[in-house]
This record gives structure tokens, sequence and C-alpha cells, in this order.
């Protein structure tokens, strides 16, 4: 759960238009190898993102946007405490990091290579992340020059370790090849992954050449090499991390939307989306503005128009976005895209505005997954009465499925003694019993 909460502060932050921004914090200092360091804390939160998708980000949403109102500080265990008990009724008891999961995790190492063109060599620093054996582990590596592939032995020492060997002058790429069970994180210059972008015939080393290109936005040859390869790549997942690396290079800068666009329109999903995340950056532009808008409403994928909607939250003006919502939420439109777009709402206007917009799509009228989505953001953004009066209303719905959510917000938002009253007075007469069930 901790490691969700943090997984959806990881996805915001990266958002520069986000209510925090990685500007805001002050240089992690501390020891970049340990199991929490930059390195394995990137890995795992792309992970967490990767593989649970928004629901399990829904549940934190809310309680982190009264985390970012706070006052700008540092807070020690009993403030947030204060603020824990605040939200939730109990005091905070503190995380606790499951160690299994750490010990089921398997091996990782960091390899950084250098290269010195002046003296003919290369050099490898190994540090080991986590469950390195006790025993060094020996992986192939790989030379590309231009006559061909050297493979070689290379040693993973338990303890890390530096090592620096000569290399022919025309060597162009260093890749590694290890036992499925051995995570590898590799650092190499520009031009390794370069050739290995251009060169590989291996669609995965090639992906991850393309997503590593978003990090060399300041080499001058970059924009050039990723215009000619765009234009002859065809792996999809390969395009879609070029088109990441695109929109890192060109930040939005006018002029530069229309090749987005034109990604819009291609297939498959993975392409659109990376393109719609690209779109997210033209903040105020007008045209990406009524193209995001269309693909909202047009698009066959619930996907696509969500992350359009995402997109056009991010580079609307908030009264523009907010009709744009409120003529959504009359349309035909899929019940999980006008759900996405009540989320929306609530990260792009003040959340009590928001609960007042919210209010109509409560009703019995709608599908059941606006309604759900609807209930959860109005109780856990509007005042306490109001919270509270939604509660007791909807305790009655007709719907099981809207008293089964409804009873597990009175446990989180009722006092004690009027969560105690509304059981004893609605258990008895509930005819479906799984309405009870957490």
């Amino acid at each position: 759960m901790h490691q969700a909460y943090s997984g959806y502060l990881y996805r915001e932050l990266r958002n520069e238009d986000g209510m925090l921004k990685l500007s805001d914090f002050p240089a992690y200092v501390g020891d970049e190898h340990s199991f929490y360091g930059p390195a394995v804390w990137n890995r795992v939160m792309k992970a967490w993102e990767n593989e649970t998708g928004d629901l399990i980000f829904d549940l934190f949403r809310q309680t982190y946007r009264d985390a970012a109102r706070l006052p700008a500080g540092v807070y020690d265990l009993n403030a947030y405490n204060r603020f824990w008990y605040d939200q939730f009724g109990t005091t905070f008891s503190g995380v606790n990091l499951d160690a299994d999961v750490i010990a089921d995790a398997a091996p990782a190492y960091e390899i950084e290579i250098t290269e010195s063109e002046s003296d003919g060599t290369v050099t490898f620093a190994v540090t080991p992340i986590q469950n390195v054996p006790d025993t060094v582990v020996t992986i192939t590596m790989h030379l590309n020059r231009p006559d061909g592939v050297e493979d070689a032995g290379f040693e993973l020492e338990p303890s890390g370790s530096v090592i620096t060997r000569s290399v022919d002058p025309s060597l162009q790429n260093i890749t590694f090849t290890a036992d499925a069970s051995i995570e590898l994180v590799i650092y190499k210059p520009f031009r390794f992954w370069l050739h290995q972008l251009r060169r590989s015939e291996d669609a995965a080393e090639r992906a991850a050449a393309a997503e590593v290109m978003a990090f060399f936005t300041d080499d001058p040859d970059l924009q050039l090499a990723l215009n000619d390869i765009i234009r002859n790549e065809e792996d999809p997942e390969v395009r879609a991390g070029l088109v990441r690396a695109m929109a890192a290079l060109t930040g939005g800068a006018s002029g530069t939307e229309q090749m987005f666009m034109n990604f819009l329109r291609e297939e498959p999903l993975t392409i659109k989306l990376a393109a719609l995340e690209a779109l997210s950056g033209y903040s105020g532009n007008e045209e990406v503005q009524r193209m995001t808008g269309r693909t909202v409403q047009t698009a066959t994928d619930p996907d696509v128009a969500i992350a359009a909607l995402k997109s056009l939250r991010l580079i609307s003006a908030e009264a523009d976005f907010r009709d744009f919502v409120r003529r959504l939420m009359t349309s035909d439109r899929q019940p999980a895209v006008k759900a996405a777009a009540l989320e929306e709402l609530f990260m792009a206007v003040d959340p009590q505005e928001a609960v007042a917009l919210t209010d109509p799509y409560l009703s019995g009228s709608q599908p059941y997954a606006v309604r759900q989505t609807a209930f959860n953001l109005i109780t856990a953004n509007a005042a306490p009465e109001k919270t509270e009066s939604v509660i007791r209303a909807f305790i009655l719905d007709r719907d099981p499925r809207i008293r089964h959510i409804t009873f597990k917000a009175a446990s989180v938002h009722l006092n004690d003694t009027a969560y105690r009253e509304l059981l004893q007075t609605r258990r008895p007469t509930e005819p479906d019993p799984r309405v009870w069930n957490r």
C-alpha cells in the first residue's frame, strides 16, 4: 500500500503541470546504491505504475491532494500523525516493509560504462543493488564492432568492482546477456545507445534504447537521429518510445505539435497513448485542445479517450475544461470515460466546486461506474456534513453495489457514534448480506 501511494506520487511529480513538481523537492542525498536508491526506486515506481494502472491510484488521489495543500516545509512524525488522524480518525502506525518482498526480489546489479577516447579504454563500475549472491556471477558481454560481435565473460563481484580494459577504437556498442533470474541496470554513453537503437535486430533492445533517448536531449545530434530512425522503425513499442523521446526533446515548443498529432492517428494503442502524453505538453495550444477534445468524444477505445481527457485537462484553462466535462457528461460516451471525466474534474478545479458539479451524477439514472466514482469523489472531498448526508441517503439506495460502497465509506468518514448507530439501524433490515462484506 505504501509503495502504491509512492507510485502515485511518483507519477504526479513527473507531471510538470501537477500540484507538486520534482523541482519543489531538494536533491536526494544518501546511499544511491541502497535498496531504495534512485535506480531501484525509479524501477519499482515504474513497475507499480505499469502493473496496477489507475485503479490502485484512485485509492490515494484525494489524500494526496490534501497533503499537497499543507504549508511548505519539512514535517516530523508528530505533525504527519496529526494529518493522518484528521483524515482517517486513527493514529498513524508506520509502514512495515514486507521482508518477503525483498527476499523474493531478483538479484540486481548496476553497470555504469564510461569511455576514455584519449587512451582507448572503457571502465565498468559494477554496483550490487539487491539480493546479490555471495559468489561471483558470470554473464556474457557483447562488444559490437563493424566487423562483428565479440563475446566475452564478465564477472559480477558480490561487493562490486571497477574494471578498466582497452578496447578496439571501432567499438560501437556494449550489451550484456544474463540469466533470466538476474536484473541489470545499464548506464552507458549516448553513442552506444544510439547504435543500439539504429542497428540492433532485437526489438526489445531497440525499445530500451528509445526510452533512454529522453535523457540525452542536450545532445545536438539527437533530433536528426530520431527523425531518421522513426521514419523506418516499424515495431510499435519502439515507435512509442521514440515518440516519448521526441516529446522530451521538443518540450511543447510551438510548431512541433503537428508531429504528435500525426502520431495520434496511428495504430496501435501504444503509439496513440504516447502521442497523447506528448500533446499534454502544449498548454494553451488551441489546435491541440481541439484535437484532444475530439479524441475524447470519438475514440472507440476507452483507454485512448481517458488518456485524451488527462491531456486536455493539462493544456486547458480551468473554466474551459469544466465546461467540456459538463458537455461530455450529457453525451453517449462510455461510462468509464464519464467516470474518468469526473476524476479529472477534481484535479482541475477547487474540490468544493467539483463536489457541487458532481452531485447530479449520484442520480440513480446514471450508470453504476459514474455513480460509484461520483460517490467516492464527493465523500472524499465534501465537507463532513455533506459527506454524512450522502452516506445516510445512499445506504438506502436501490442498487446493492451502491449500498456496499456506502457502508465502506461510512466506516471511514463517520465518527464512531454515528457509524455504530448506522449499523444498528440498517444492518437488521438489509436484504443482501454481501452489502456488509468489507
